[in-house]
């Protein structure tokens, strides 16, 4: 914690780090008051998310009399200080007694940790960049590393920073099930048949009815088994139905995925788009076809080397 906030005034001279005092105290406070109040906060917050490091250590306290099964009310964590020799360095018993006089009672923990949890946030953003800023740096004395990599490394920085998984409250059985209810009421008063988007292949989306939410479906094969054919087919069919289709190539370029494009709309071999044979009636189906294809939502991108948080970055792009 003590290297972030070095970290966070050597990039900020002159200017105080993003932190909420008020905020941290009251939620010791409330921890102090209310012993019960820790289960609101479990997961939320930990020491290094308070500013001020005896703040810190008074949180960290309380979490391990918390986790041990016994109470944390200002006597105990008192007397916990003591024996690890960190009360006079907090601040004392005056400082403990005047944290539980800051606030009449715990009601309002959960906002206090989200103003202590949005500090830390901001702390950490200023962090990543002030290393980001040194790592530009070191690449640019560098001329044997590729500036790719310092872009994918800064990119993996601000990643971890927007990574963190929000909390939910756990929900009664009731409740998903009334859920669950709602949910069928709406599949069943759908007007077609597919709740997904549409693969446009019958038995595929008979089985998995279409492209669900925030699944992740893996094609696999042997090599020349026909897997990227497969792919634009359903991104072709995804586009028809007028859903947006993002198309990420790191072996064939754009012309290629194109020419198949063309050649499975069309109903032309391949073959003969690859050498340009056409025959009486392929230029006046490839005229259509290209209009079809023109008014498709399909992005395709050819960067060989791309990363998977250049990937992410694209599709908030074009989402």
């Amino acid at each position: 914690m003590r290297r972030l906030n070095n970290a966070v005034e050597t990039a900020s001279v002159g200017k105080i780090p993003p932190h909420n005092n008020e905020a941290e105290q009251a939620v010791l406070a409330s921890l102090m008051i209310e012993e019960r109040t820790f289960d609101k906060i479990m997961g939320v917050l930990a020491s290094e998310d308070f500013y001020s490091r005896n703040n810190g250590i008074i949180f960290d306290t309380i979490y391990r009399l918390y986790s041990a099964g016994q109470a944390h009310d200002l006597t105990l964590v008192a007397s916990a200080l003591k024996a690890a020799g960190l009360l006079d360095q907090v601040g004392g018993v005056d400082y403990l007694i005047s944290l539980t006089q800051i606030i009449p009672n715990a009601a309002n923990i959960g906002l206090y940790a989200d103003h202590v949890k949005s500090k830390a946030r901001l702390r950490n953003l200023i962090a990543a960049a002030t290393d980001i800023h040194e790592l530009a740096y070191e690449y640019d004395q560098d001329i044997t590393r590729d500036v790719t990599d310092a872009l994918d490394e800064s990119g993996q920085k601000i990643f971890e920073l927007t990574k963190e998984t929000s909390h939910k409250d756990p929900k009664p059985l009731a409740e998903l099930v009334n859920d669950a209810y709602k949910h069928l009421e709406e599949l069943y008063g759908r007007s077609d048949d597919m709740s997904g988007i549409p693969s446009g292949f019958y038995d595929l989306d008979r089985i998995t009815n279409g492209f669900q939410p925030g699944a992740l479906v893996i094609v696999g094969g042997r090599p020349a088994m026909g897997k990227t054919a497969f792919a634009l087919n359903i991104a072709q069919n995804a586009a028809s139905a007028g859903k947006r289709v993002a198309v990420f190539s790191l072996e064939m370029s754009s012309p290629q995925l194109v020419q198949r494009l063309m050649s499975m709309e069309a109903e032309i071999p391949s073959q003969r788009l690859r050498s340009g044979r056409l025959i009486d009636g392929d230029w006046e189906r490839l005229a259509d076809v290209g209009n079809t294809l023109a008014d498709m939502k399909i992005y395709i991108d050819d960067t060989s080397s791309i990363s998977v948080m250049e990937i992410r970055s694209k599709c908030r792009r074009m989402a």
